[in-house]
Formats: C-alpha cells, sequence, structure tokens
C-alpha cells in the first residue's frame, strides 16, 4: 500500500532512489556503550545474524516493526550484554512507535531501551558520552531548528 501511493503521488523516480538509500541505512548500529535500531527489537539475534540481515528479511522486521509491548522480555539486555558485557550504563536507543505527545521519551525494558518518537518534536538523543549520559539533557527536541529550516530562516 505504501509502495502504490508513493510511486503514484512521488512517482517512481523518487520511489527508486529513495528504496536504495534506505537499503543503504543499518538495521542496527553499536556506539560507545550504545546500540541503535529502528525499533525495539521483536527477538534477539547473533551479531552473525544482524551482519547478515539484510538477506534475512525476517531478522530486518524483527528490528524495525516491533509494536509496543510486543518485544520478547530479555532481548534488549540480550543485545547489550552482547556487545557491553562490563558496562551497566549501555542503553539502546531507538522509536519507530510513537510515545506520548506530552513525552520527550519512554523509557521500555527496565529502563534499558529508550524510545524518542514523538512526531510533534523532532526528537534526537545527543551521546557524548554514555558514563555522563543524562537522559533528560541528552534526549531533546530539534523541532525550533527543523521550523527555521522549513522557513528557510538562517541557522
Amino acid at each position: 500500500m505504501v509502495t502504490t501511493w508513493f510511486k503514484k503521488f512521488m512517482g517512481k523516480r523518487l520511489f527508486d532512489r529513495y528504496y536504495k538509500f534506505e537499503k543503504m541505512l543499518p538495521v542496527f548500529a553499536i556506539g560507545d556503550r550504545f546500540c541503535v535500531t529502528h525499533a525495539e527489537p521483536k527477538t534477539h539475534y547473533s551479531e552473525k545474524d544482524i551482519v547478515n540481515a539484510l538477506v534475512n528479511r525476517e531478522i530486518i522486521f524483527n528490528l524495525t516493526w516491533t509494536d509496543n509491548g510486543q518485544a520478547e522480555i530479555g532481548s534488549v539486555v540480550r543485545y547489550l550484554y552482547d556487545f557491553f558485557p562490563d558496562n551497566q550504563e549501555a542503553r539502546m536507543f531507538g522509536g519507530h512507535r510513537p510515545i506520548p505527545i506530552s513525552q520527550n521519551y519512554l523509557s521500555r525494558a527496565g529502563g534499558k531501551y529508550i524510545q524518542i518518537h514523538n512526531p510533534s518534536w523532532y526528537n534526537i538523543v545527543y551521546v557524548r558520552d554514555m558514563k555522563d549520559f543524562l537522559i533528560y539533557r541528552d534526549i531533546f527536541s530539534i523541532l525550533p531548528l527543523a521550523e527555521r529550516l522549513a522557513k528557510k530562516e538562517e541557522i
């Protein structure tokens, strides 16, 4: 349905370009004591499975389309332990499912998964150093910047 709509209203050429761009995006990223996925991981996969995810539609789906409350209990913690076994501050960030409009983030998986998708606020996470990460300071809205860019104001 999305494909049909996109091609009809945006054109096949733009669709093809956007499709290629989207295929270049990672489905799982690892930083210094943090991981990023599009959505809360539905289940746990090995590092090898993640590296080869582009050949397995189920893995892509389970890292990008999980609904709130549909992730297996412990899947986030298992990823964090796999990549950061000695670090209690490690977190996983993502979005996909909207959070309440009045909130800047939603804490899931016992505080280990931080969901930031607020369509009204354009939230981002800026991680300077996870050992100094402060959720109230390092998750913020770029809406004022987006509004200025839309009006073509000088930044």
